[in-house]
This record gives C-alpha cells, sequence and structure tokens, in this order.
C-alpha cells in the first residue's frame, strides 16, 4: 500500500510509513505499483513518440545537411522531443513528489537551453535565461513549502539536490566565457537554501540520503 500522506511505499507489516510518520490505516490508497503503471501507460506512449520522433529526426537532419549544413538545427528537434517525452514521463505521467518534479525540470531545461544557447550561439541564455530559470524554479519550492509546509520535511532530499543543482550554472557560464555574474547569484541563493535544510532537517537528510542509496 502507499501513504496517504506522502505517496511512500509501506510494507504489509509495518504500522507506519517509514518516511513521514503516518499511521497506516485500512483506508490507505492502494496505487498500482510504478512498473505496472509503466506498462499501462508510458511503453505504448514510448512506442509512438520513438517512432515519431525518429521520422522528424530524419527528415530535419536531410533537411539541414542539404540547406544549412553549417548550423546544427537538428540538435534543436532533437532536444525538444526528448524534452516533451522527458516532461511528460517525469511530471503528467510520473508519481514523483513535487519537488522532484522541479527537480527534473530544472536538469531538462538546463539541457535544452545550452542546447539552445550553443546552436544559436547566443550567450544572453547562459547569462540571463538560464539564471532566470532557476530563480523561478527555487521560487516555486519556496512556495510549495510556505503553502504545503508538512510535505517539505518528507522530501528534503529532492529539495537538497534542487539547491545543489544551482552550482552548474556558474561552470557553464565560466566555459562560454560570459559574465556569470546573475548565474552566480542564483547558485549562492540555492547553495544558501541547501545549508538551512541541512541544518534544520539533518536527520532527515541523512536518512533519506540512505534510503535512496539502499532502494
Amino acid at each position: 500500500m502507499r501513504c496517504k500522506v506522502c505517496g511512500t511505499k509501506i510494507e504489509g507489516s509495518m504500522g507506519v510509513c517509514p518516511l513521514c510518520g503516518a499511521p497506516a490505516s485500512p483506508q490507505t490508497p492502494v496505487y498500482p505499483p510504478r512498473k505496472v503503471k509503466a506498462r499501462t501507460y508510458i511503453v505504448p506512449f514510448t512506442k509512438v513518440y520513438l517512432f515519431v520522433a525518429l521520422a522528424l529526426s530524419v527528415v530535419l537532419v536531410t533537411l539541414n545537411v542539404v540547406y544549412t549544413p553549417q548550423v546544427h538545427y537538428w540538435l534543436l528537434l532533437l532536444v525538444g522531443l526528448w524534452y516533451l517525452y522527458f516532461s511528460l514521463r517525469h511530471s503528467i505521467l510520473g508519481i514523483e513528489n513535487v519537488y522532484y518534479k522541479l527537480w527534473a525540470q530544472s536538469v531538462a531545461m538546463l539541457v535544452v537551453l545550452g542546447v539552445c544557447g550553443w546552436v544559436l550561439d547566443f550567450n544572453e541564455i547562459f547569462v540571463w535565461g538560464m539564471p532566470a530559470l532557476y530563480a523561478l524554479v527555487w521560487l516555486a519550492s519556496v512556495i510549495v513549502t510556505v503553502v504545503r509546509p508538512h510535505i517539505s520535511k518528507q522530501f528534503v532530499v529532492s529539495l537538497w539536490a534542487q539547491s545543489m543543482l544551482g552550482a552548474v550554472l556558474p561552470l557553464l557560464c565560466w566555459a562560454f566565457h560570459v559574465m556569470y555574474i546573475p548565474a552566480l547569484s542564483v547558485a549562492g541563493l540555492q547553495l544558501l537554501t541547501g545549508i538551512v535544510i541541512t541544518i534544520v532537517h539533518p536527520k532527515e537528510v541523512w536518512s533519506q540520503l540512505v534510503r535512496e542509496f539502499d532502494k
């Protein structure tokens, strides 16, 4: 069964949720296992999507090579198709917590914006686009924590991982030799958030990290 508070799997012999401590009850909703859900929804979608994506990729690569071989526009299509699938897989069809969804979107948009900035040779994406995106994700995490404070303690590792991800932004700006002050500011804000999370919930961070690596 699944915990009615946080959705964590509860073994039959356990009386409480191993993550948030909520008592298990006969009314606790039982969700289909992840593999069953994947077979029902994700696998058929993946087969159709991969076929369409492959066909579009072949067409665009051919047109790109014939008309503009010096610019790799086909990469934009590939990364766009990947982002669409990734978003559907981890945001719409997925069952993860909201903090994980925000973290997954941060990773996906980092890849998308990075490829777009490189292909189009548009440095403003690295200077302003990525920091603005990560600032919005940070703000969304704060709003969720304020509105639903009881779930922040249950998913501190996702919050912690999100805060650590911001350190990638200054490194990208340094690699592309562009101004890094906005990226460094956002990275510092997220790093401070990670430090605060670790100070406020050290036991939860450690126990959830151990649980993640024991899976």
